[in-house]
């Protein structure tokens, strides 16, 4: 790592996260925690589950020092730009400069930690063992984390209608989730909380 900041790390520990920070990160890290506790109890009554630990959150100052950072495997840093990167249960975010994205990466991280945790475990032999059983497709896992994060908004509305504007073709639901999964598993759990109720999501 290449930051003279990395040097010194401190931490604020709340109610349910505990939230990591260096030199001039913490202006990150305090919108940060008090953001994540503001909407901690929203997402996990939507995925009507607990965990016992806390998340931790680790807070970088822009993208090219969580690129350097050396925590958890080379894997976790594989992704799309935007994407909050998920190590067990730990979250990384970023500051891009607008506070909107900065609570969207935060929502989104935290409904994939409890995602993680209901589908495969806290230990590593839960992890493994059910990992095997497991083999759920892309559209479910990013559109169940995507709808806890934010339920159905107007971005949302109007990405799902510009692909169907854009691509005609893609007017069933295999063929648009097989090239955009998060959108397309969003709105098929927001049909599903319309149709039947938010109790049956879980």
């Amino acid at each position: 790592q290449y930051h003279d900041d990395f040097r010194a790390w401190w931490q604020y520990e709340s109610t349910n996260f505990v939230t990591y920070w260096y030199g001039k990160a913490r202006n990150v890290a305090i919108p940060t925690i008090l953001t994540a506790e503001m909407d901690h109890s929203q997402i996990q009554h939507a995925l009507e589950h607990r965990i016992n630990d806390k998340i931790e959150i680790i807070v970088y100052l822009d993208i090219s020092d969580l690129k350097q950072s050396n925590i958890g495997t080379e894997e976790t840093f594989v992704g799309n730009t935007g994407e909050t990167k998920i190590v067990g249960n730990k979250m990384f975010v970023y500051f891009d400069g607008n506070h909107l994205n900065l609570r969207k990466k935060i929502r989104e991280g935290i409904a994939t930690v409890y995602f993680n945790n209901m589908l495969f475990g806290s230990n590593i032999r839960e992890i493994i063992q059910n990992a095997l059983l497991l083999n759920l497709p892309e559209w479910y896992k990013l559109g169940i984390v995507a709808y806890a994060a934010s339920n159905w908004d107007a971005d949302a509305e109007e990405t799902l209608r510009d692909l169907w504007y854009q691509y005609p073709d893609k007017n069933k639901f295999e063929s648009l989730a097989a090239d955009y999964p998060k959108i397309t598993g969003q709105a098929f759990w927001f049909f599903i909380e319309q149709q039947y109720g938010k109790a049956t999501i879980t």
